[in-house]
């Protein structure tokens, strides 16, 4: 059959996309275990997802620099040895720590599994937390503060959720280089004996999972004796009154500043209008062809990119936008960033528009069905933040079936310009408001 050149192919808009159903087993000691098996290529990714993360720190970072250790050395090998085997054997593993977890993950072939997953084990429930490689980490997290310090993105952020949450909130607060000088391996030990036991972790596995594989992890994290209680990260709730204002933080020499406005929503993704108000964000500021975009960056040139998101936590939720510009643009910028609010809020959006949107939103969800490991990286999130399981269905469904009222409404309920907290980081001798 010939292939029409002439003619443009249909194009159709991409519907019903759904989330891959993990299948959900326990080891014998209770760990629940979700399993992602697809994919032909002989390969597996293995996440243990601890409870307990930042909001849980009894010290500034140690729940960081704990899980950052667990590869330098356990009761049963020494760091040289984890690294040696687990480079030898083609794997990899990373750790991670949000607001209420830690993760710790591996990657590796499936017929090298046997050689390293013990390692990974005695890693995870053994770790010795060897002296000098805390002090080398400390020493490496004092230098990245002190240049952190420096860059304006950062020092806006810190302040934007110090002002947020409270200054003596567990998101809030600010790590000094006090903080980190005093962290012991006491502190490390605490937090790992306090939350790494089998009543507080859940695992991830992803790839082609064999039998073979399942009884494996069975072997090494099934069988470890059930020796804590279940814990619940605690909250992460603000401490203080949220007060709109803006505030300039100093920050000596900048070449440019950073500006970031955010407005609680006070609403967890259990609630029916998280999905339509995080829509309207991404029509905002959320994707390359958005408002804040297409005014601030595209027409007026005030800035390279500009972007907006609504930040959902377990517990709490706030819109936020951010953006770096010279210091002449800063009012400008504001301004522009006002009226774009004020227009969503009084004039429907275009269905060319609203189009463009969804199909942004669907592709993206689309994304995450590209591999078993994005797929695994959403149950990663999932656990993480406590989001509730029919909530990627419903996010594909309603991000179909929106519409301009709906946003508007979403826009009028949720969104006051003159009720945001306003934060630029920069050179105040060259910042007029």
């Amino acid at each position: 059959m010939p292939i029409d050149m002439q003619s443009q192919p249909e194009v159709k808009q991409l519907t019903g996309v759904k989330i891959f159903e993990a299948e959900q087993i326990k080891l014998d000691n209770g760990i629940p275990v979700h399993v992602i098996n697809l994919g032909e290529r002989e390969m597996n990714r293995i996440e243990v997802i601890a409870e307990g993360g930042k909001c849980d720190e009894n010290a500034n970072l140690n729940g960081g620099l704990a899980i950052s250790l667990f590869k330098e050395g356990s009761k049963s090998h020494d760091g040289k040895e984890i690294a040696n085997t687990i480079d030898y054997y083609g794997s990899w593993l990373s750790n991670n720590i949000t607001h209420h977890d830690t993760s710790s993950t591996m990657y590796s072939l499936n017929n090298n599994l046997n050689e390293v997953l013990p390692l990974f084990s005695d890693s995870i429930f053994n770790p010795t937390f060897p002296e000098n490689e805390l002090r080398n980490r400390k020493e490496l997290a004092i230098n990245n503060l002190s240049t952190n310090a420096k860059r304006v993105s950062y020092v806006a952020n810190v302040e934007f959720l110090k002002n947020y949450y409270g200054a003596d909130s567990r998101i809030g607060k600010q790590t000094t280089e006090e903080d980190i000088k005093a962290i012991t391996r006491n502190d490390l030990i605490d937090f790992h004996n306090t939350w790494y036991h089998p009543e507080n972790m859940q695992i991830i596995v992803a790839g082609k999972i064999t039998q073979e594989i399942l009884s494996a992890l069975n072997k090494e994290f099934g069988q470890v004796p059930c020796f804590g209680e279940k814990r619940e990260s605690l909250s992460d709730n603000t401490t203080i009154e949220f007060q709109p204002q803006t505030i300039v933080k100093h920050t000596p020499n900048a070449l440019q500043s950073a500006i970031i406005i955010g407005q609680p929503t006070k609403i967890t993704r259990e609630h029916p209008d998280y999905i339509p108000l995080r829509i309207l964000i991404t029509a905002i500021g959320g994707y390359f062809g958005s408002r804040l975009m297409a005014n601030i960056r595209e027409d007026k040139g005030y800035t390279y990119g500009i972007s907006s998101y609504l930040s959902g936590l377990r517990n709490d939720s706030y819109m936020l936008t951010m953006c770096q510009c010279d210091n002449k643009y800063i009012p400008n910028v504001i301004e522009e960033f006002k009226k774009e609010i004020n227009i969503i809020k009084n004039e429907l959006i275009s269905e060319n528009e609203l189009g463009r949107v969804k199909s942004f939103l669907i592709s993206d969800l689309a994304k995450t069905l590209d591999t078993p490991f994005s797929i695994a990286d959403y149950y990663s999130s999932v656990i993480s933040s406590r989001i509730p399981h029919e909530y990627f269905n419903n996010q594909s469904r309603i991000t179909e079936e929106i519409t301009a009222a709906t946003l508007r409404d979403m826009a009028n309920k949720y969104l006051d310009v003159d009720k945001m907290l306003t934060v630029i980081a920069g050179d105040e001798t060259h910042i007029k408001l």
